[in-house]
């Protein structure tokens, strides 16, 4: 199996983010915050090592499409409520 590449791990965080993730992700890898924040938005390049974190809390969750079905929510709905 080959190697995820940086945007493939932040496509699928991004398919299952929660409300915290980005926090516990500066505490993880000693980045502040908005740094994280930024990364995520474009505005700087994502580092690898941010990316594999975002990529292992959340790879172990079901998609935000898959939660907001089941409990008769919208997506956005699901980041902020589960």
């Amino acid at each position: 199996m080959r190697n995820l590449t940086t945007e493939e791990l932040v496509q699928r965080w991004n398919d299952r983010r929660r409300d915290g993730d980005q926090t516990r992700v500066a505490s993880r890898t000693f980045y502040s915050t908005s740094h994280i924040s930024n990364m995520i938005a474009g505005r700087r390049r994502m580092s690898r090592v941010v990316a594999e974190q975002l990529y292992r809390i959340s790879s172990r969750r079901k998609t935000n499409a898959e939660l907001a079905s089941r409990h008769g929510m919208r997506v956005e709905e699901v980041m902020y409520n589960f």
